[in-house]
């Protein structure tokens, strides 16, 4: 017997109950959010601005890391409304460095850029892991790969034209002599 705020259970190896999944699971739902669309788009921003991790600020802050956190945020959104299977790449190895760095930091000489080095490692971590598992559709890995690709030749391409562009400058003005 079912109730109204029972949401039916699904029987599977990889399924999982999600929130909202009653009868009534369409008012609730967001488009694009279950589907990965809205986490894809920040996951490919993101991805396109990484040339901008210089020039960095306080804690080694740059300019990508908010594009960077609302792309995480995209994702837990994204894992918390689909029924996706989570893949935890590299977890033993990566789990083994940094409860080594955090024993390092902790017993070091300035403990407190080392609890700094191990917050920005979980946030690579993240970082990894949403990329991992947003990427394991061939459809959204297509998509990242694409972005990758085209913005990194954009990227190179700004990079030749400023480059010239200050020869030619530093040419013209600099005294002859």
């Amino acid at each position: 017997m079912q109730t109204r705020f029972a949401p039916p259970v699904r029987q599977g190896p990889s399924v999982r109950p999600r929130f909202g999944a009653g009868p009534e699971a369409g008012s609730y739902r967001v488009a694009g959010v279950a589907e990965g669309r809205i986490a894809l788009f920040l996951m490919a921003v993101a991805v396109a601005l990484i040339p901008f991790l210089k020039p960095s600020g306080p804690a080694n802050i740059g300019p990508v890391d908010p594009f960077i956190a609302l792309a995480l945020a995209g994702s837990l959104l994204w894992i918390g409304t689909s029924a996706h299977r989570l893949r935890f790449p590299y977890v033993v190895g990566v789990g083994l460095f940094m409860v080594g760095g955090l024993l390092g930091a902790l017993a070091g000489p300035a403990p407190d850029a080392g609890l700094l080095a191990i917050v920005q490692d979980v946030v690579l971590v993240a970082w990894c892991w949403a990329v991992a598992n947003l990427s394991s559709n061939a459809g959204r890995l297509r998509v990242l790969l694409a972005t990758w690709t085209y913005s990194s030749i954009v990227w190179a391409i700004l990079h030749g034209v400023c480059g010239w562009l200050y020869v030619i400058y530093y040419a013209a003005t600099r005294p002859s002599g």
